[in-house]
This record gives structure tokens, C-alpha cells and sequence, in this order.
């Protein structure tokens, strides 16, 4: 994987508020979804218009905040040690996985594991899967 850059971007709702997302260039792999992703949104949110000082301030503060999450992100790019990635998980025995998780489930798992076992030849890793 290259160089993964972080930008921090906004996105006006249609409420009226700005919604503060992080932007990734190439992307990369969600942990939740583990499907590529180019966005992860923070959950912080600016007026849209601010009136007063207050708000404005409100919206200064939260700015550092996502700033800063942007940064970390960043660094834990550059780190490797991204805590959603893990680096073995494409080298595993997908096989060896879904025979783990055959316990509990009915025939036809059983029976897709065993057609999909004579179908790879016995052996398929985890990358190999799309």
C-alpha cells in the first residue's frame, strides 16, 4: 500500500449544519465493513452560519478536535500500527476460519465448505477472497 493522504473535509447537510469527515487518498480498508473506503465521518458537526461569538467559538473548538483526529489518523497510517489492519489477516487460511465457525450452523455450511475446499484445491488465503 502507498502513501495513504488524510484531509480533513466538510459537507453541508441539508439541515443547515456542516458535518467534518476525513478524506483518504488511496483508500483504504474499513474495519467495520472491511471493504475499501475513501471517507470516514467524525460525528462532529459546525453550524452552518454561526450568529454569535459563542457559536463560532464552538466552532473553532470543535475544528481543533477533528484536526487533531486527522492528524492521529495520519500518523497511524505512517506507523503501520493502524489497529484496524492487521497484516497477517491476509496470509491466514480462509478455509482453516471457516471450518472454526462451522460449529452451531446447519448442513448447508458444512456442505459449501466442503465445495469450496474441492473447488480451490484445499487451500485459499484469506487475500484470495474478494
Amino acid at each position: 500500500m502507498g502513501l495513504t493522504k488524510v484531509t480533513l473535509r466538510k459537507r453541508l447537510l441539508p439541515s443547515g449544519k456542516i458535518t467534518l469527515y476525513l478524506d483518504f487518498y488511496p483508500a483504504i480498508r474499513d474495519p467495520k465493513t472491511n471493504k475499501m473506503s475513501r471517507r470516514e465521518y467524525l460525528g462532529i458537526y459546525l453550524v452552518g452560519k454561526p450568529r454569535t461569538a459563542e457559536e463560532r467559538e464552538l466552532n473553532k473548538e470543535k475544528m481543533i478536535t477533528a484536526e487533531g483526529l486527522r492528524a492521529q489518523r495520519e500518523l497511524s497510517i505512517l506507523r503501520g500500527d493502524l489497529g484496524f489492519i492487521d497484516k497477517d489477516t491476509p496470509k491466514q487460511d480462509f478455509l482453516a476460519y471457516y471450518h472454526q465457525n462451522l460449529a452451531g450452523h446447519d448442513q448447508k455450511w458444512i456442505r459449501v465448505y466442503d465445495h469450496f475446499k474441492k473447488y480451490c484445491g484445499g487451500e485459499c488465503k484469506m487475500e484470495d477472497i474478494t
